[in-house]
């Protein structure tokens, strides 16, 4: 991984501003980013069903977030997804309908609104 997204994700975990991180890291390249205080989840490759969960947990709370009107206390959520390749052929490859249309949707195979 380039040490400018790791440097990028490192300063957002520690900004003066919050945010809540969600990691995705097929090979551990954020290994001790998963403890920071800001990390609400993290899964590895080999934890699918994991990554999955927090996924589903992130699509969930944006839905939330899109159908009311902003607050100025909402903590941005940053979704980090390392090994973008590897996720997207393990969420196809698995058995659950909605992380194949996900991944589908966040790599552009899909057309329609993501978000407004």
């Amino acid at each position: 991984m380039p040490e400018a997204v790791r440097l990028a994700v490192l300063g957002l975990a520690s900004h003066a501003r919050e945010s809540h991180l969600y990691v995705l890291d097929p090979d551990s390249s954020f290994v001790g980013l998963a403890s920071h205080c800001r990390v609400g989840a993290a899964a590895r490759l080999h934890e699918l069903r994991r990554a999955v969960r927090i996924l589903e947990r992130l699509a969930r709370e944006q839905s939330l977030r899109l159908g009311r009107p902003a607050a100025d206390d909402d903590i941005p959520l940053v979704l980090v997804i390392a090994g973008w390749g590897s996720w997207l052929s393990a969420l196809r490859a698995g058995p659950l309908a909605w992380p194949r249309t996900f991944s589908m949707t966040l790599s552009g195979m899909e057309t329609g609104p993501v978000s407004r």
